[in-house]
């Protein structure tokens, strides 16, 4: 299928207010049946090399742009409700905020580990190293919780033998 032009798209979206604004197609939310070769026909006396037809091009054109116009409605508009709803300005003031703690919790383990040790390498200032240090600090916690379990399943299974 070929792509539209920025062209035919303006057209059409010019042919569909026009017929809304005459109102001969117009149906409760939507148009009338009918309403695609008036289109195609429009069409044909605005943009006569076209070769735009009403079932394969128009109508899938127009399914197109429906999908697209309520994905963007849906993220403009703000569908939450209650008093717990918030818009995208505080949302991204949360996320930003979030950020912030996360980096002074970071740059707070980095200065403590600092602390523990007196070497500090350049490379380890990146944030994929700081979370690649706070694993492996888990790691060891959850190995050495481990161990621990093991030796005592040990000693256990000893005694009971």
């Amino acid at each position: 299928m070929v792509p539209w032009t920025s062209n035919e798209e303006t057209k059409l979206v010019e042919e569909l207010v026009n017929m809304t604004n005459a109102g001969g197609f117009k149906a409760d939310n939507g148009f009338k049946s009918g309403y695609l070769q008036h289109l195609e026909q429009a069409l044909k006396q605005s943009l006569s090399n076209s070769g735009l037809l009403n079932k394969p091009h128009i109508e899938s054109k127009i399914k197109t742009m429906k999908k697209y116009w309520q994905c963007v409605y849906d993220m403009v508009n703000d569908r939450a409700q209650g008093n717990r709803a918030r818009d995208f300005m505080e949302m991204e003031q949360e996320v930003n905020l979030e950020e912030e703690t996360q980096d002074s919790d970071d740059d707070f383990l980095d200065l403590e580990e600092v602390s523990r040790t007196t070497v500090v390498q350049h490379d380890e200032t990146s944030p994929s190293v700081r979370s690649k240090k706070r694993k492996n600090r888990s790691d060891e916690g959850f190995n050495k919780s481990a161990g621990l379990v093991t030796e005592s399943l040990k000693k256990i299974s000893k005694d009971l033998s």
